[in-house]
């Protein structure tokens, strides 16, 4: 499989290289970063993001980046249509959650007693459908028994390695002018509060302790 190796500088400023083996990686006293082809079109800012969350991992390896869908299936309240809908980005980008996946201790390779997943959804505060609003569809990650999960290889610096998945979402608020099918005169403006899944993703890291 082919990968990318960034050693990260001071200020967060990489530098990428592409090549076969991770022993020909150059050794830095900062993190550095492998990113598996099925991640290769993660945005820079999650990676940015995913090394401040984890300050004591010395290596970390991104195996998977998946961008989350359109949501375009909702039940719309009998009775009564929307208009002027006014939709308000108050966060662009915010982790809402990491999940840790399992911990591999140093030469092992496990896989899980039973089945994980963990799941991200659209939500909406108020009485406005979410299709109204074009919100990301929710985002999931799975897990089965048959999955095996490496430790650091023995000789390794790296005492543990931890896998973990990482949901992001954006927020923001709205408005819009519920008028009632019945009685167009019945006119009422909502507010409320929305999130949007942007994607997830699946990353491990290694540490010495």
């Amino acid at each position: 499989m082919k990968k990318l190796f960034i050693t990260l500088s001071l200020a967060l400023c990489m530098c990428i290289s592409c090549s076969g083996h991770a022993s020909a990686q150059a050794q830095t006293s900062f993190p550095s970063v492998t990113i598996e082809e099925e991640a290769s079109n993660i945005p820079q800012e999650l990676i940015d993001d995913i090394l401040k969350e984890n300050p004591d991992a010395e290596h970390i390896t991104i195996t998977e980046y998946v961008p989350a869908e359109n949501n375009s299936d909702d039940i719309v309240p009998y009775g009564y249509d929307y208009f002027d809908i006014t939709k308000k980005t108050t966060q662009s980008r915010v982790l809402a959650k990491t999940e840790l996946v399992i911990s591999v201790a140093k030469g092992q390779t496990t896989s899980l007693s039973s089945s994980w997943s963990a799941t991200l959804s659209a939500s909406v505060t108020g009485e406005l459908p979410i299709n109204k609003l074009n919100l990301g569809a929710s985002v999931t990650q799975s897990y089965t028994r048959s999955d095996t999960f490496v430790g650091p290889p023995e000789g390794s610096q790296y005492k543990t390695r931890k896998y973990y998945v990482g949901f992001y979402e954006a927020r923001g608020t709205y408005s819009a002018l519920r008028v009632s099918d019945i009685n167009p005169a019945n006119r009422v403006t909502i507010t409320g509060n929305w999130s949007s899944p942007l994607d997830y993703v699946a990353y491990s890291t290694d540490s010495r302790v």
